[in-house]
């Protein structure tokens, strides 16, 4: 990269920084604050880990290069109503979505407790709505397993499994019969849920 390149580069990084209220000066010292703008309001959130490398790259992926093309798909969609986030983790994926779409309802998805605490909070304060269910093919219990961080839990249905799953039609039915926008990130649970040919016919965008 150029040095011209470069410059420019940090000068686009800190303008959509900008946009979050974050101040950015050098790629080193960027941290993630505790109180975001969105929409042009300071909205407290909560994330562990948050000045972890892992962190920092997951929010500035989503947030900041906008690598969900919500930017896009905001030019492409003439309305947006609802928007589904399944596998939402700590709601990162929310912050960018309520950025980009200030008046749609946002239905979250997320099967691990151990985060449940941070998540509802930050739902509440970016007025989504948050279930702590697995998204599957039909209604069931599902049991989890836990990876080396909460970016790698994952579920498989079981008799003795204590997490609901939630069939993904009844997901699309509480979004209002329509889905405008859906993110999905449920650590390989996706393949079950394209076999619901039917319930697709009513996702806009994926």
């Amino acid at each position: 990269m150029s040095f011209i390149s470069g410059k420019l580069e940090a000068l686009k990084m800190r303008r959509k920084s900008a946009a979050f209220g974050i101040t950015y000066l050098y790629s080193r010292d960027f941290h993630i604050p505790g109180r975001l703008k969105i929409n042009g309001r300071r909205r407290e959130l909560k994330f562990h880990d948050k000045d972890s490398r892992a962190f920092v790259y997951e929010f500035s992926e989503i947030c900041i290069h906008d690598c969900y093309r919500l930017q896009q798909l905001k030019e492409k969609l003439p309305q947006v109503r609802s928007i589904v986030d399944i596998g939402a983790n700590q709601g990162i994926f929310q912050v960018a979505a309520r950025q980009k779409f200030a008046d749609a309802a946002i239905y979250a998805y997320e099967p691990n407790p151990h985060i449940f605490g941070n998540l509802s909070f930050n739902a509440a304060n970016l007025d989504a709505s948050v279930y702590m269910e697995a998204a599957t093919r039909e209604d069931c219990a599902m049991e989890l397993s836990f990876g080396e961080s909460d970016l790698h839990t994952t579920a498989r249905a079981s008799l003795q499994g204590k997490t609901r799953g939630t069939a993904f039609r009844k997901i699309v039915e509480l979004a209002g019969g329509q889905i405008d926008i859906l993110k999905m990130d449920c650590e390989g649970g996706e393949w079950d849920l394209f076999e619901d040919t039917a319930s697709w016919q009513h996702v806009r965008s994926l």
